[in-house]
């Protein structure tokens, strides 16, 4: 009773005074702190005065969607978002090349944590969602390099605030974000480079763990490149560092133990990561493994030493385009890094040991950047097709460590150490700008530059004033206060411009598509898509002549045939290709026009096509056509397609009344038909000095096959009738249907089996009369199975067992990561009970 009353006086008794000292006491906290919100806020800060100045924002001006941005993410996103709020399926999806698992596009483009933000907004806000998400991997990515920095250094607000600007907003974070899959690995990589020197230094390994962990996580093409960075920074460290540092407490056998809980570290990070890189593994096992020329490992060079350092300073943007375009990597981090560095070598307060250690690490990456062959293992020994050299940022990191290093020793170099840096980079961005070409791409045409205004000048002005500020600082050091913060300012300042004249330079290379631009192809594809569903809520597909990007059939929210993805499936690729439609000869997209664009195939193929064109089209199911214009259908193909509606955003749609369903039943003979001998069978049938080449004579010979006929390739209106007549006979009548999940009956003739437009995949079950039967890949790219005579109730259902696996081992690695951390106290609460007792025994 005398306790509950105390607590309650104390309760009431507290006055103004000790409020006051609270708040002062909160208000302390958070001043010893500003580091940390300093180097978070700043790049925010100064990103969004660059979205600004570059138009986009406010929302009526120019849009994050350059390039990839574009074409791929906004429309991954779109599909998130349904997923997101119950519309879609996280597993699988018919809005790509026929259909294709769905988990090959989270892992490689939306599995970072920081998407799911996309869940808060309206769906017609997807661009705004990605522009904070933009501004808040800018801002993370300053925070943990101030992490890093704070951990490891001595405590300089002002020092850590500038070089997290550098790093954030250096060039790699600004001429990559319209990949911004790619930006966490900015945000992890400082937290996994502390959590290497913790394990080492005192078997810490939690933080190592999870960032490795959430890397890997967030991207695994990226991540790659972060466990090869691991493996190599771990080496480095524990080779150059003296055992004072390496082995604080003197431990036995420390190398050994360190090699042995780093390689149990990485394994339990991987194990936590197993979900995403099992779906990883299999989606890319349809066609983007597996796939490297041999030829790639024979060593040549890349870029020139001087191509690189020319990188090394402001409004370098370059290219997009890949190497033999001119592409380069993208270095610059700031005119004070390059100052700086030099200074770090030639200076005699820096160990001899440190700078061997650092001279390795720098030339291991110098070689990573000229020498072709580790140039491919950094990128999984698969020649990026554009955007060159992803892993430069990791070389960026290691030089503004450097260059920290070199800054945080400022007082101990002598005011000539910056004179002859500076007039050292004078002389060499001179020599740059006389022998280094770079090139560009103004209005698509490649061009080559010299090191123009935006560089060597404000490079000469800003060494001016980098040199003034040091020598300020140096004799007048009662105000080094306020030069410091001069500094800061100059750095801020520096980084905005370099910042715009980047994003300036990317309009110029790759176009960027204007918010206005977006929401109108937005209502156009909804006013379309509400048509379709209302008035048909079956299973089809549908496309269009009036394409405006690959991804179109996600923008309209229908299931198709085109589809510009990384993680493509290299047969369904072929057996559209021999269809007669555009699959890109780099085997990342497919589209709903003739192959006869791609310029190695005749321009021409006359009227041959008709057609076999919409047999095409009704073998595949698809069964609505939409155009933005009359004008884009083709004449010879207006007046066999039925038109139904003109709709009120001028788009027309047309349907075609001989699509077939999504699975039929065809001859057995089929069985036996590859791409291969249908392509000599073809060849030996030439029609009218047409060879197919142009693909219009594949479902022509395939329906042949389907129905055990040998009839005329050359399809006329009558035997289109009649060869969809006969398929409809035996064709899948759906009644009911998702993603993953198709249900209805079929019919089937003897000796018939069933043949799908489904593109094979393992994990596609299909069950007969509530029997689960094995299905088999048919024509080298689809799901088959084969049925009994008579009617039957079908289902075919996805059941994605990569996930279920990689969940499993997912929740181990948890489990591991848990039972570390478990033992880890049980043994620390160990050694504080021997401590203590050895304490008593002391007394």
């Amino acid at each position: 009773m005398d306790n509950n009353l105390s607590l309650e006086l104390d309760y009431t008794n507290i006055d103004n005074k000790s409020s006051s000292n609270f708040f002062r006491s909160l208000w302390q906290k958070l001043l010893e702190k500003k580091h940390l919100f300093l180097s978070f806020f700043a790049p925010v800060f100064i990103l969004s005065i660059t979205f600004i100045i570059v138009g986009m924002i406010p929302r009526n001006g120019t849009s994050i969607l350059v390039l990839d941005a574009n074409a791929q993410y906004v429309r991954f996103h779109e599909q998130l978002w349904d997923i997101l709020h119950g519309n879609e399926s996280l597993f699988y999806t018919f809005q790509r090349a026929l259909g294709g698992e769905f988990l090959g596009y989270y892992t490689y483009y939306l599995s970072s944590p920081l998407t799911l933000i996309i869940a808060l907004f309206p769906k017609n806000m997807i661009i705004e969602a990605m522009t904070l998400i933009t501004l808040l991997k800018a801002g993370l990515s300053g925070l943990t390099f101030c992490i890093y920095l704070s951990k490891t250094r001595q405590k300089n607000t002002l020092g850590f605030t500038m070089f997290s600007v550098m790093y954030a907003l250096c060039a790699y974070a600004v001429a990559y974000q319209s990949n911004y899959m790619w930006m966490d690995a900015l945000i992890w990589l400082p937290l996994i480079t502390l959590g290497i020197e913790s394990v080492i230094k005192e078997n810490k390994f939690k933080l190592f763990i999870i960032a490795l962990a959430v890397a890997i996580w967030s991207n695994y093409y990226i991540g790659y490149m972060l466990c090869i960075f691991t493996l190599v920074y771990f080496i480095f460290f524990l080779c150059t560092h003296p055992k004072e540092i390496t082995n604080p407490n003197g431990e036995n056998l420390h190398i050994l133990k360190s090699i042995l809980r780093f390689v149990l570290y990485v394994g339990i990070a991987l194990l936590i990561c197993a979900t995403v890189l099992f779906s990883a593994v299999y989606a890319l096992g349809f066609g983007k493994a597996g796939s490297m020329d041999s030829d790639l490992l024979i060593p040549t060079t890349r870029a020139s030493f001087f191509e690189i350092l020319t990188k090394m300073f402001i409004g370098t943007f370059g290219t997009f385009r890949p190497i033999s375009d001119g592409g380069m990597p993208h270095l610059y981090a700031g005119t004070l890094l390059v100052i700086l560095l030099p200074i770090f070598f030639i200076s005699k307060s820096v160990k001899l040991r440190e700078k061997i250690g650092y001279g390795i690490l720098c030339t291991f990456f110098l070689a990573s950047l000229t020498i072709s062959t580790l140039d491919i293992a950094w990128h999984g020994f698969s020649e990026p097709v554009w955007l060159s050299y992803r892993y430069s940022f990791i070389f960026t990191f290691i030089m503004l460590i450097i260059g920290y290093r070199a800054f945080e020793k400022i007082d101990e170099f002598k005011i000539k150490y910056f004179a002859i840096a500076s007039g050292s980079i004078v002389g060499l961005i001179f020599l740059l700008q006389a022998t280094i070409h770079p090139i560009q791409f103004i209005s698509g045409k490649k061009t080559e530059t010299n090191l123009g205004i935006q560089t060597v000048w404000p490079t000469l002005i800003l060494l001016v004033g980098y040199f003034f500020l040091f020598f300020l600082l140096k004799k007048k050091p009662s105000k080094r206060k306020l030069f410091s913060i001069l500094l800061a300012i100059l750095v801020s300042l520096e980084a905005l411009t370099a910042t715009a004249i980047c994003y300036e330079d990317q309009f110029t290379d790759a176009g960027w598509t204007s918010r206005s631009t977006y929401y109108n192809i937005q209502n156009n594809a909804n006013i379309v898509s509400d048509y379709l569903k209302k008035n048909d809520d079956g299973f089809y597909r549908t496309e269009s002549y009036s394409h405006k990007e690959t991804n179109d059939p996600i923008i309209f929210n229908v299931n198709g045939v085109s589809e510009f993805v990384s993680t493509f499936n290299i047969s369904t690729k072929d057996f559209l290709y021999a269809l007669g439609f555009n699959a890109g000869n780099q085997s990342s997209f497919y589209k709903y026009n003739d192959n006869e664009e791609n310029k190695v195939l005749p321009q021409k193929v006359g009227d041959i096509s008709l057609y076999n064109r919409i047999l095409n089209d009704s073998l595949l199911g698809i069964k609505y056509i939409y155009v933005k214009s009359e004008d884009d259908l083709p004449d010879n193909l207006k007046n066999r397609y039925k038109k139904l509606k003109e709709l009120e955003n001028g788009y027309t749609i047309y349907e075609n009344p001989y699509a077939l369903s999504v699975a039929y039943t065809v001859d057995n003979g089929l069985k036996d038909v590859t791409l291969d001998n249908s392509v000599e069978a073809l060849n030996e049938n030439s029609l009218s000095g047409l060879h197919n080449k142009s693909g219009k004579l594949f479902g022509a010979y395939l329906s042949n096959q389907m129905l055990n006929k040998d009839d005329s390739l050359d399809i006329t209106k009558e035997s289109l009738i009649a060869i969809t007549n006969e398929l409809s006979k035996g064709e899948l009548k759906i009644t009911d249907h998702s993603s993953t999940n198709i249900k209805g009956t079929i019919n089937a003739a003897a000796d018939k089996f069933v043949f799908t437009t489904i593109p094979y995949d393992d994990f596609w079950h299909v069950y007969v009369d509530g029997e689960r039967v094995d299905t088999f890949k048919c024509v080298d790219s689809m799901l088959a199975f084969d049925i009994g005579e008579g009617e039957h109730e079908i289902e075919i259902k996805y059941v994605p067992m990569q996930f279920y696996v990689g969940l499993g081992i997912t929740l181990v690695g948890i489990l591991s990561l848990l039972s570390l951390c478990l033992a880890d106290i049980l043994i620390k609460h160990k050694n504080k009970e021997k401590i203590t007792e050895a304490e008593k025994d002391f007394v």
